[in-house]
């Protein structure tokens, strides 16, 4: 968790972790990305990564994130990095099996793993 952090801070990204309903969010305007407070440190790691692929890939787009074909885009996207990233954190070595139950992955989904 903390290279996640550290990569915040090089990104110049704040984290707040408080009292919410949803997971979490980014706002591009505040760089600052919210966290739901009581996540176990796994699920916290998946919230921060998915989050920080917006913070880095799609802080300019804010504006098209309300047409929904976008937003299932950029969603999509943030979800492919954060499962990327929890493998990379595992030096590739992790169940596939788990990730499609964990994650609730489509088999027709396109899907990237990091290698």
């Amino acid at each position: 968790m903390k290279k996640l952090i550290l990569r915040l801070k090089e990104n110049d990204i704040k984290l707040a972790v408080i009292e919410m309903e949803s997971s979490g969010c980014y706002l591009p305007d505040l760089r600052t990305m919210f966290v739901k407070q009581g996540l176990s440190e796994a699920k916290t790691k998946e919230v921060i990564y998915h989050e920080l692929k917006h913070a880095l890939d799609h802080h300019e787009f804010a504006a098209l994130y309300k047409i929904t074909v976008n937003q299932l885009k950029m969603e999509n996207e943030a979800n492919l990095f954060m499962i990327d990233e929890i493998i990379k954190e595992n030096d590739g070595l992790y169940n596939y099996s788990d990730i499609i139950e964990t994650f609730k992955v489509n088999m027709g989904n396109d899907i990237r793993f990091a290698k």
